[in-house]
């Protein structure tokens, strides 16, 4: 029975030893980029494996004829074959390879210690003596420190390649609040089974609490996952569709506009011969005339706004072809095209508020139809300035802008959802009173 004992002992050590060598090479591996080639992946990966392997295995089973000054010799060997691996076989800063390394073994460490430190302040018994009472403990003590281990490391690797921002209650509860808790219950059955008096009858019970807690977190952090990865696809495919549309209505004015330019160009032509004849004749008041109805006509023609980003062109384009039918006199200015921020977050930023300033404006007189759309950066901030003339103050009759229409279920949303795209970049939106125009800001952080 002894035997039996000490091959189990054996066969645990072994499997600790390769889980640990797969663990360490692998948060390596995932971390940084890898060469092109299949082969010259895998095979580097491996041999590291199988070098950690066999220097804890040698240093596990020679360890009595090792001495006791060479005790840390296995961390040592260990540590410089993770930094030649990462360092020789995987791209990435050098610095960081030396850090990473230093960070994948030192974590293994570091709980280590502190777990045999805290268990032995709480319990006030010795690990030592612990192991020496039950075999069942070292073993629990073994599975709770590796798991602990290989969830931190999982967690550095989730916000240390930058795939986990914590953006939204599904990624906090899978990335965050899941793994605590799957720590916490693996610790508790740890101290109830210390508490026991390491009784075997009990153990097995422990070890499926532990087993159907941990499967149910891990399941669930799985289908919060899946509903994120679907909630991120459907959001992308009403992106598309409104992208669709936004470009069918670009197109559509942009061709409305060709239209108008043609019908313009050949009536400028006509009006022009008229206003020389004129001219010649000496009927200049006739001239004049015809010269401010020229004007007119040009200045319901809005020239398209071109930059390096279509979707932004898009949007602007539509909006220049809603104020040029309303006629509203719109000036714009764009000295950065917001190429940082999403598609979709420029749309409803760049649409939002033009088409409140557009729905104020048409029910004012012609006289007081200008609105102004400004687009800049200072620092790391993009700022979104739309302003629009006011025949009288509206922040002393409606400080929040909210809507004024009956439907305030369909209407009203625009500056909720400036705010709420604001505050996903760390921003703001604001609105002011001067020079009789109001003004709605948007500022961004643009530095993401």
């Amino acid at each position: 029975m002894v035997g039996e004992d000490e091959m189990m002992g054996l066969a645990i050590e072994l499997f600790t030893n390769l889980f640990q060598s797969v663990m360490f090479a692998g948060f390596l591996y995932l971390f940084f980029d890898k060469p092109q080639d299949k082969l010259k992946r895998l095979v580097p990966f491996l041999v590291a494996v199988f070098l950690l392997f066999a220097n804890a295995t040698y240093l596990t089973l020679g360890g009595s004829y090792v001495g006791e000054e060479w005790y840390f010799i296995d961390s040592l060997i260990a540590i410089l074959i993770l930094l030649v691996y990462s360092c020789v076989f995987l791209r990435g800063k050098w610095y960081l390879k030396v850090i990473m390394t230093i960070v994948d073994f030192g974590v293994n460490t570091i709980i280590s210690y502190t777990f045999g430190f805290f268990v032995t302040v709480v319990t006030s018994v010795p690990l030592e003596e612990a192991f020496s009472q039950s075999a069942s403990y070292r073993y629990i003590c073994i599975v709770v420190v590796n798991l602990t281990t290989a969830l931190f490391l999982w967690l550095v690797l989730s916000f240390g390649s930058k795939k986990t921002k914590l953006s939204n209650g599904s990624e906090i509860m899978t990335f965050a609040v899941i793994p605590v808790l799957c720590i916490v219950i693996m610790y508790c059955n740890f101290f109830a089974y210390q508490v026991s008096e390491f009784n075997p009858e009990i153990l097995p019970y422990l070890l499926t609490i532990c087993f159907v807690m941990v499967s149910i977190a891990v399941i669930t952090g799985i289908m919060l996952v899946r509903i994120s990865k679907a909630n991120e696809m459907k959001t992308e495919y009403l992106l598309t569709v409104q992208r669709e549309k936004l470009y069918e209505d670009s197109i559509m004015a942009s061709h409305e506009q060709i239209e108008k330019i043609s019908c313009i160009k050949h009536e400028t032509k006509n009006k022009m011969s008229s206003i020389k004849k004129l001219i010649m004749e000496q009927n200049t008041d006739e001239a004049v005339e015809l010269c401010d109805i020229t004007l007119d006509n040009l200045k319901t023609t809005y020239t398209p706004i071109t930059t390096n980003n279509p979707v932004l062109n898009a949007i602007v384009n539509v909006e220049l072809e809603k104020t040029s039918s309303a006629g509203i006199d719109f000036s714009v200015n764009i000295s950065d095209t917001l190429s940082k921020l999403p598609s979709a977050d420029t749309i409803s930023l760049v649409g939002n508020l033009c088409d409140n300033a557009i729905e104020y404006l048409v029910t004012q007189p012609k006289e007081l139809r200008k609105m102004k759309l400004h687009i800049r950066s200072h620092l790391n901030f993009y700022i979104i300035t739309c302003s629009n003339k006011i025949s009288s103050s509206v922040l002393e009759s409606n400080p929040d802008l909210s809507t004024t229409k009956e439907d305030k279920e369909s209407h009203g949303k625009g500056m909720s959802i400036l705010k709420e795209i604001a505050q996903t970049h760390n921003g703001d939106a604001t609105y002011t009173e001067e020079d009789g125009y109001l003004a709605v800001s948007v500022v961004l952080d643009c530095t993401e």
